[in-house]
């Protein structure tokens, strides 16, 4: 906006700036601006108001105005400023506000990290916001399980104990103390069970070739000593 430099409240000059400017949060998403006429001598014939360090401006012939569409739990600067019927435009008037707090968004990009027979590491983005956030929830269940919940205190998160090859409905959800935001949903199935180890002396007998073991008969186990006719006189042979 061209803004003309005139002597303030001179007669024909740039009216003195609003006064009594009031910023107030109306919603998460809405403020409301109000403010008194400059004085009784000055002439003004609209009210320009702007928010600072944003891309919003408009004009208004009456002494309030409200923003919507804001950011939830941000803190607003706001300026009005009045012209008068020749465009000569007042010092602003500032004042600033923060939006009412909101329930957080879901939480982002929830994926499965790993996951074995009994257990299900999972993590997970902080929700969007500028709102504080008191606490998330993590809740999980399956066809032939009751649902459990618990409190998570970190962005990684392990659920356990699990049954295996089973399939959970996982979700996770913040909240404060507007309420508890949107959930974030994933679907996972843990792993089978292990197939049995066996101790390691009996499986290696029964993973080794079995032995081959020849059972020699009482000829074959030693050689009979040869006869000589001195041993056969001497037994009588």
């Amino acid at each position: 906006m061209h803004v003309r430099h005139s002597p303030q409240g001179a007669a024909g000059g740039a009216p003195d700036k609003p006064k009594k400017l009031q910023v107030i949060p109306v919603t998460s998403s809405s403020i409301v601006v109000l403010w008194g006429k400059p004085s009784a001598d000055d002439e003004v014939d609209h009210y320009f108001v702007y928010m600072e360090n944003e891309d919003r401006e408009d004009t208004t012939d009456v002494r309030y105005f409200v923003w919507e569409g804001l950011t939830a739990c941000k803190n607003y600067t706001v300026g009005v400023r009045a012209v008068s019927a020749q465009g000569d435009v007042s010092e602003p008037a500032l004042g600033e506000a923060v939006t009412e707090i909101e329930a957080p968004p879901a939480p982002q990009n929830l994926h499965v990290v790993s996951f074995t027979s009994t257990s299900i590491m999972l993590t997970c983005d902080n929700p969007d916001t500028l709102c504080d956030i008191d606490r998330i929830s993590i809740t999980w269940a399956s066809q032939q399980s009751v649902r459990r919940e618990v409190q998570a205190h970190s962005n990684i998160l392990t659920i356990s104990p699990l049954m295996p090859n089973t399939t959970y409905n996982i979700t996770i959800a913040a909240s404060n103390c507007a309420g508890v935001g949107p959930v974030a949903s994933i679907t996972q199935t843990t792993a089978s069970d292990s197939l049995p180890v066996m101790p390691r002396m009996i499986n290696s007998i029964f993973s080794q070739p079995a032995a081959h073991h020849r059972i020699s008969s009482p000829k074959e186990s030693a050689p009979l000593p040869s006869r000589t006719p001195s041993d056969e006189r001497r037994r009588g042979w």
